[in-house]
């Protein structure tokens, strides 16, 4: 039922990134794409396969599925929230678009936690929370960095 369900919200959330309209450029949108997927994967390759922080489940569809969140689902939640950041004008709406990034990936490693598809065994959900908002700052400062070679790109 939580594969059917967690695959569902994916394909929903695929089909909403590619219809609304987005303020950040293509390019901007495939660097942060290459950049998160690369980052998330491997993150969590070292948290569960060399630090044996976080364990997976031994159901080959549950490991397929969270493979299937790393690469797909996490991503396109951090770069909506990025599309949407640049595109809001207020501090207020910044501070709650940072709230609902945080909380829909929370919400999603809880329900990954609680199917345990990935177990705790020496993580916690304090380190999870630092781990998110240390992704989250890495690619505002790699988005920055690429608007900047960007632009002088342009202006020469």
């Amino acid at each position: 039922m939580i594969i059917v369900f967690l695959l569902a919200l994916t394909i929903v959330l695929i089909i909403t990134f590619f219809r609304i309209e987005k303020s950040l450029n293509l390019f901007q949108n495939i660097f942060m794409y290459f950049v998160l997927s690369f980052l998330i994967t491997t993150s969590f390759d070292i948290l569960i396969l060399n630090l044996e922080y976080i364990k997976l489940s031994s159901n080959f569809y549950l490991v397929l599925l969270f493979f299937l969140m790393q690469t797909s689902f996490f991503p396109l939640i951090i770069i909506l929230y990025f599309n949407y950041l640049s595109a809001s004008k207020s501090r207020l709406q910044k501070f709650n678009l940072i709230i609902l990034c945080l909380a829909s990936l929370f919400l999603i490693e809880y329900t990954l936690l609680s199917n345990k598809i990935i177990i705790y065994k020496k993580w916690t959900s304090l380190k999870s929370a630092l781990y998110w908002i240390s992704l989250l700052l890495i690619i505002y400062l790699l988005n920055k960095a690429f608007n900047k070679s960007i632009s002088d790109e342009v202006d020469c």
